[in-house]
């Protein structure tokens, strides 16, 4: 009894750190939410120019099941194809250069530059080459998840400690060990940075594919809420957007405590306090 006494005070707390560590973000929306209630009226903006933020929640709310959900739905796949995609070449490619130093050099620069090409510019170049199809949203995704993904990688394994190397060794380790002991653990924090921002950008990705090449999602219903002049619209699917995007960044940082507790925990710092607390 003692025992699940002790195991559901636990969770309790867990949760609530976790409920408390919301408040900061939700109070801040709810601020940001009613100052623009207030803007509107006090300058007196035309509404369509900027409408109240009443009649855009309320617009997300009435169109929900017949726009907005279905439209979300179909830029959800996308972006989680083109996410998975890209992001795991980024991480393949960052531990194949990680092996080889010359390698790296040579390559790096030249992927520097490809990463210097807006989506906008590659995303028409996927429309011709594989038509108005699920498939260049997918790649503009992957596209724009790529880059993240492998510099972060790469960074994350050339930069292990030379004095845990010498321990390594000192303990007999051979090359395979090292790696797969060693760097990799080590590099983990810096995947899931990669990964984090590579989730983000991988909505964005979508819906430049979806400006450029059609189809039914989130970014086509941008485009013709601009063509029909419906701001609230508009700003709706924005909103539908950036909540997607926060809802897959939350989801890959939940991910990334599930396993990295021992990081956390070994950080002298304010995430690390809280994971010893509520473990």
């Amino acid at each position: 009894m003692a025992n699940e006494s002790s195991a559901r005070s636990g969770r309790g707390r867990r949760f609530g750190g976790r409920v408390l560590d919301a408040l900061p973000a939700v109070g801040a929306g709810v601020l940001a939410l009613a100052a623009w209630e207030l803007f509107v009226p006090i300058t007196g903006v035309k509404s369509y120019l900027l409408p109240p933020a009443h009649s855009v929640v309320a617009e997300a709310i009435t169109d929900a099941s017949d726009r907005f959900l279905p439209a979300s739905w179909i830029t959800l796949q996308e972006v989680l194809i083109g996410f998975v995609i890209g992001c795991g070449l980024g991480i393949l490619l960052g531990i194949l250069l990680s092996i080889s130093p010359p390698v790296e050099r040579a390559v790096m620069p030249v992927i520097a530059g490809v990463r210097a090409m807006p989506a906008l510019v590659v995303a028409p170049l996927f429309v011709i080459w594989y038509g108005f199809t699920l498939t260049p949203k997918v790649l503009v995704a992957a596209f724009v998840c790529f880059f993240p993904a492998l510099v972060n990688t790469t960074a994350g394994l050339t930069i292990t400690p030379e004095a845990e190397r010498q321990l390594f060794r000192s303990l007999g380790a051979g090359p395979l060990q090292m790696y797969t002991k060693l760097r990799l653990p080590a590099a983990l924090p810096y995947i899931f940075i990669g990964a984090k921002n590579a989730v983000v950008l991988s909505v964005i990705g979508a819906i430049v594919g979806e400006w450029v090449g059609g189809g039914g999602g989130i970014g086509r219903m941008m485009i013709d809420s601009v063509t029909s002049n419906r701001t609230e619209r508009l700003m709706a699917a924005v909103g539908y957007s950036a909540a997607m995007a926060i809802s897959l960044f939350l989801l890959v940082s939940a991910i990334e405590r599930l396993s990295l507790r021992w990081y956390f925990l070994s950080r002298g710092t304010r995430s690390g306090a809280n994971a010893a607390v509520r473990g």
